[in-house]
């Protein structure tokens, strides 16, 4: 493959606890949809549960509420960044990560497998 596909990884913040993934993937989509920058963003996750199901009830995704500046540094939590790299395949263009592939005998290329 000579195809690859670099992606930046940013340093956000982390939850705390396991439940909680969902809730954050939603918040940093809503604040790239806002264009504001995640890597700066400090949820408060006390309150992101609650924040979810109003917006939802109300029909509009608003910013989720952040920790006041002067409590930021009491959340360390934060994936570090990095760049990684995924080789590319088919002729979508696409990672192989989860889905099947299949090699053709002829041409040695890689395809994904497509079921109906």
């Amino acid at each position: 493959c000579d195809q690859v596909l670099s992606v930046k990884r940013l340093g956000v913040q982390q939850q705390i606890g396991v439940l909680d993934c969902g809730l954050f993937a939603v918040a940093f989509a809503v604040e790239a949809c806002n264009c504001r920058s995640a890597v700066v963003a400090c949820f408060d996750q006390s309150k992101m549960r609650q924040h979810l199901y109003d917006s939802l009830c109300e029909g509009i995704l608003k910013p989720f509420p952040q920790i006041k500046s002067t409590n930021r540094k009491n959340l360390i939590l934060r994936a570090p960044a990095s760049l990684v790299w995924y080789e590319l395949y088919c002729l979508c263009l696409m990672p192989s990560m989860l889905d099947n592939m299949v090699q053709c005998d002829n041409c040695s290329n890689w395809f994904h497998c497509s079921y109906p």
